[in-house]
């Protein structure tokens, strides 16, 4: 990918300007991000039958307004978290963590602890629609 995404959102940042939103847009596209979860139930049915939909739960931050998914960009990023607790780390797309918020999330947090790019439903949308 050339620049990292820590790299590309600091180049927006200080930039703000159409190459850097597109390289920006085109990474987030691309990357693949860590997030944690809590395992909630069996990963299995009943029947034998895989239940990944009933398997685990995304840790969620809250703003006090709303909650968002926390995506984190690298283990570094990750580590950032001090008070996460028990938790596993799942390794997903932009478009996997869009589909993943639940009913009452506002969107996803990119690196929280440092950064910290919130990207609501409706960013997202646009931005996996291009």
């Amino acid at each position: 990918m050339g620049l990292s995404l820590s790299l590309l959102v600091e180049k927006f940042l200080n930039k703000q300007d159409k190459q850097s939103e597109k390289d920006l847009i085109m990474a987030l596209k691309e990357a693949e991000f860590l997030t944690a979860v809590f395992f909630v139930a069996p990963l299995a049915k009943e029947s034998g039958e895989p239940a990944w939909e009933e398997s685990f739960s995304f840790v969620s931050l809250d703003d006090g307004n709303a909650r968002y998914i926390p995506a984190f960009s690298s283990k570094d990023e990750l580590e950032l978290w001090q008070d996460l607790g028990e938790h596993e780390v799942l390794i997903c797309s932009l478009k996997e963590l869009s589909v993943a918020l639940d009913v009452g999330m506002a969107g996803i947090v990119i690196n929280p602890f440092s950064s910290s790019i919130i990207l609501n439903k409706n960013t997202l949308d646009k931005i996996l629609n291009l």
